[in-house]
């Protein structure tokens, strides 16, 4: 009798332990397949779950259903299920099972192996869109895996351009800062972008909504006419407002900066400016929607603020990459920039 007795108590360990187990390796899988982001430049990408979820394997890379990510980047993909091989716009190819990638350069040895699973095929983020030559970035922040894809763009050569062309490709020593957010010790262009970029025919009221997430419990917002205010209660007028976001009477948007260079405590944390700075960037990104684009023009209004640079002439358009920008009144206090291409 306390044979049986002790076989049914053990049984009963062995079933908790394997249900335990079980639970944990559920929640593993669903907690590192939820918290997956993936932006394409700056934009989040949303994949239907009857395409597949992102997941972290066990060589820590991120693997990415190939159809919906690489239609996603604009894309062709190819099955050949004789040879177990997926061919990405007759340029990329691997073969299920291998750890080599075939690009136009030669072959490519991965980290780790393409594989199928639940029926479809995943592949190694990185490697594939290192392969058609775009930039990955890799964020954790506020529980969430962020990756970036910067696919650049091609620069629209227009003849009848009647401003300056500016070569963005100088414009390299522009800071970007790893850390959560705006709230975050650091000056410049957040490492993945929170907010991705302006939807064609947004109205005025749609992208304060947009812009003010970036503002999300730093004490700060863009209140309904567009001023960077200290609380919800303030009213933000023009005149103690250190930075705005308005549009022209022909409805191109405006980005008002009163205030630059970090404002720091003895303790060296960046303050107001810290925000104004971080917000210029962004919305920047968000309204020329290229991030090297953003960078070059944020870091003419850097230089320009900090040394009076003389570098262009500010009383003529501005062309950066494939965004044009417009400076009112150069010769007057602040800086207030049009994005003459925005839409």
């Amino acid at each position: 009798m306390k044979r049986t007795k002790t076989l049914i108590v053990m049984m009963m360990c062995v079933m908790m332990v394997m249900m335990s187990l079980t639970q944990i390796s559920v929640f593993a899988d669903d907690e590192i397949e939820g918290n997956i982001k993936i932006y394409i430049d700056g934009r989040e990408l949303y994949i239907p779950e009857n395409m597949g979820s992102p997941f972290i394997n066990s060589d820590a890379r991120t693997m990415v259903p190939v159809r919906a990510v690489t239609e996603g980047l604009g894309k062709k993909v190819e099955w050949d299920g004789a040879t177990q091989t997926v061919t990405l716009d007759e340029s990329l190819s691997l073969v299920i099972g291998s750890n080599i990638l075939t690009t136009p350069q030669g072959p490519t040895k991965m980290d780790t192996k393409a594989i199928l699973r639940d029926g479809r095929t995943y592949l190694p983020l990185r490697f594939i869109s290192e392969g058609f030559g775009y930039e990955v970035g890799y964020e954790f922040s506020r529980g969430y895996h962020n990756i970036s894809i910067n696919r650049g763009t091609e620069v629209v050569v227009d003849e009848n351009f009647d401003g300056t062309v500016i070569d963005i490709s100088k414009y390299k020593d522009v800071p970007v800062y790893p850390k959560d957010g705006l709230n975050s010790v650091g000056v410049g262009f957040m490492e993945t972008p929170q907010i991705g970029t302006r939807p064609s025919g947004s109205s005025y009221e749609d992208d304060l909504e947009t812009l003010n997430e970036l503002l999300d419990n730093s004490g700060y917002k863009l209140n309904e006419g567009g001023y960077l205010t200290y609380s919800a209660s303030s009213t933000g007028m023009a005149g103690n407002s250190a930075f705005w976001v308005k549009r022209t009477d022909d409805n191109k948007p405006v980005i008002s900066i009163r205030n630059w260079s970090p404002d720091k405590e003895e303790d060296g944390v960046f303050q107001r400016v810290n925000y104004i700075m971080n917000m210029t960037a962004e919305t920047l990104s968000y309204y020329s929607k290229s991030r090297e684009d953003a960078k070059a023009i944020w870091k003419t209004i850097d230089n320009l603020a900090k040394n009076s640079s003389n570098e262009v002439d500010y009383s003529k358009p501005l062309k950066y990459g494939n965004t044009v920008i417009k400076f009112l009144n150069p010769d007057s206090y602040g800086i207030d920039i049009v994005i003459e291409n925005s839409n």
